[in-house]
């Protein structure tokens, strides 16, 4: 495991997964900030990242006629909670 952790294997160049300690988390500022939701970067972002991964904290109560919206995909992992998932009116 340690070999892994200090050399990590390469492909295409770039290292074929990073490790981001907690303590080296970036706060992300974003539109839907402005209703409560926190973010935490877990990886690249900007120009040059396949994926922009986060760990998001939800307000407890959300407003259900304010959508955000991006072209991509998603993947959720809820880790406390309850979830779901709707269509838009």
């Amino acid at each position: 495991m340690h070999t892994l952790l200090v050399e990590p294997p390469q492909h295409e160049g770039e290292p074929f997964f990073r490790v981001l300690r907690k303590e080296d988390r970036r706060r992300v500022e974003r539109a839907e900030s402005a209703f409560g939701y926190h973010y935490q970067a877990l990886g690249l972002t900007g120009a040059g990242a396949r994926m922009a991964p986060f760990i998001a904290q939800l307000p407890r109560e959300i407003d259900r006629h304010v959508f955000f919206e991006h072209d991509g995909e998603e993947i959720v992992y809820l880790l406390s909670g309850r979830g779901g998932v709707a269509d838009r009116p």
